[in-house]
């Protein structure tokens, strides 16, 4: 065990709900950084299931200190767009799966600048084709989690 194991007992609590938002919005401005190469003056869409969504708050959050941020909210009118979270209203699922899909129709008129970015895993809201594009910045961005992540842990751990 490490020793810093028990210095982290005595004088920390890890919410795994609220280090995943936070984390993950902090991946998502750590990886919009990394690909666009700043933060200010930036627009940046978020899509899909906004009313529901903690880590899309969080984010909104995070680029709101930014200069210039220009964020926009695109989402169907049936906003619970994972499956598990309809229960028994499937038709309402069924209903809004699939209003926003990113394929090549949609690279196409897309920015040449543009990142195309995504918490993984997928269902069918990016088709494959999508993968072999430079904007296509998922995989990146989940690399980009493990070295998020270590560093939190670190933070944790060690402190500053």
């Amino acid at each position: 065990m490490s020793r810093a194991y028990p210095r982290l007992a005595r004088s920390h609590i890890i919410s795994k709900a609220c280090c995943k938002k936070w984390g993950e919005a902090l991946l998502d401005v750590y990886t919009i950084e990394r690909e666009v190469g700043k933060l200010d003056g930036i627009k940046f869409g978020l899509v899909g299931d906004l009313a529901n969504g903690r880590t899309v708050r969080s984010l909104a959050y995070l680029l709101a200190k930014y200069q210039d941020v220009k964020i926009y909210f695109v989402s169907p009118d049936v906003v619970k767009m994972k499956k598990d979270r309809f229960g028994e209203r499937i038709d309402q699922y069924e209903e809004a799966r699939g209003k926003y899909i990113v394929d090549q129709n949609v690279l196409d008129v897309m920015q040449k600048h543009a990142v195309v970015m995504h918490p993984l895993p997928r269902l069918d809201e990016i088709t494959v084709d999508v993968d072999g594009d430079l904007r296509a910045a998922y995989f990146r961005q989940a690399k980009n989690g493990l070295y998020i992540r270590m560093a939190l842990l670190k933070l944790l751990l060690d402190g500053w």
